[in-house]
């Protein structure tokens, strides 16, 4: 007997999973220019001072990166490419986190993990034992490591040098990473990808944005949309000859149940799907499991 009602779907797991659901099913959708713009609005400062996200311009054009390797700069969840009325360009690095079953975790949660990964790796260096290499998974270690891409990007000859590439093009990183000389490779898709983005920020820092997804924002006991930067090592506020990194002026963030309620406001019906197989690991609350 032939289905008259077929259903076909698709279900990807934790916050790899409603990220593509989400970025997908926005593309897909006739008001996506709309969308990309009303999520971008939920985006809060990390810092106190911090002016928000852009936004009073109307966005043109988007492109979006999933997933897209930086060789040992690491990995991306995504990448936002966006182009507005004004004429100006925006690229956002976007990295997600989830409790994944361990109850709640808030921007200070994984920002006090990265202080004390940092220290233990920064001892193990100096006793040249083996490192915790979970540290380079830990948010702000990650987006440290955009940072000091763009970095890279922002060079007046780097450009030239993925166009041709010969010359590899090498960064010093402090002594708690678990990579303490770390490389943009020979991979042409990575150079490719790398190569489009220098092009669409074209030197300017201002343009490039730093975003997190995670289940709550700064704890309740730290100030509002403030997060301690001044905690980390020196090594990661500037390098050996002087020159600054731990750059955190456009770090912002976005929690997990602001973007489900924007899905449902939306009418983003597959990416709710998505949100509801991974609840538990999401937001850690109770519900119901359907046996099969």
């Amino acid at each position: 007997m032939i289905n008259d009602n077929p259903k076909v779907d698709i279900i990807g797991y934790s916050e790899r999973g409603i990220v593509s659901s989400f970025m997908y099913e926005m593309v897909m959708n006739e008001n996506a220019l709309n969308l990309f713009s009303g999520f971008l609005e939920k985006y809060e400062p990390m810092r106190e001072d911090e002016k928000p996200l852009k936004n009073d311009v109307k966005i043109t054009d988007v492109k979006v990166l999933l997933e897209h390797s930086f060789s040992d700069f690491g990995d991306a969840d995504v990448v936002l490419l966006l182009k507005t009325s004004a004429g100006s360009n925006l690229c956002i690095f976007i990295e997600a986190k989830v409790s994944n079953g361990t109850g709640k975790k808030s921007l200070s949660d994984h920002f006090e993990k990265f202080c004390k990964l940092d220290e233990k790796n920064r001892e193990a260096a100096r006793k040249k034992t083996k490192k915790d290499y979970k540290f380079s998974s830990n948010l702000f270690t990650q987006m440290y490591h955009k940072n000091r891409l763009v970095k890279i990007l922002l060079d007046k000859d780097c450009k030239k040098l993925l166009e041709k590439p010969g010359k590899v093009i090498e960064r010093e990183f402090p002594s708690s990473s678990t990579k303490t000389l770390r490389k943009i490779g020979s991979n042409d898709v990575v150079l490719k990808t790398l190569h489009e983005i220098c092009c669409h920020i074209n030197k300017d820092k201002d343009q490039v944005w730093y975003l997190a997804l995670v289940s709550e924002g700064p704890c309740e006991e730290i100030p509002c949309k403030k997060i301690p930067f001044d905690k980390v090592h020196d090594d990661y506020k500037k390098d050996k000859k002087g020159e600054h990194y731990w750059d955190v002026e456009h770090y912002g963030y976005i929690v997990w149940p602001t973007i489900e309620e924007f899905c449902k406001e939306n009418g983003l019906q597959k990416t709710l799907g998505v949100f509801e197989h991974n609840r538990l690991l999401i937001f850690k609350r109770p519900c119901k499991i359907k046996r099969i």
